[in-house]
């Protein structure tokens, strides 16, 4: 497991970007308030708010409610 710290910097901030995801055709996510997670070398990741997506397109959305 990694912590954040100068050698393995983890930061999250607002993207101010509009996110849109598809699923199968269908638009599975809408948010105008993404989060994005950025984490050493890796890719940035997107968090979005459940309020924004559409779980009905999700196979197992119970876990998520959980949060």
């Amino acid at each position: 497991m990694k912590f954040p710290g100068a050698d393995h910097p983890i930061t999250i901030e607002p993207n101010p970007a509009r996110v849109v995801v598809s699923i199968a055709g269908r638009v599975g996510a809408d948010t105008r308030h993404p989060l994005m997670l950025s984490e050493a070398a890796y890719p940035p990741v997107q968090y979005i708010p459940l309020q924004d997506v559409d779980v009905s397109l999700l196979d197992q959305p119970s876990h998520l409610l959980s949060l």
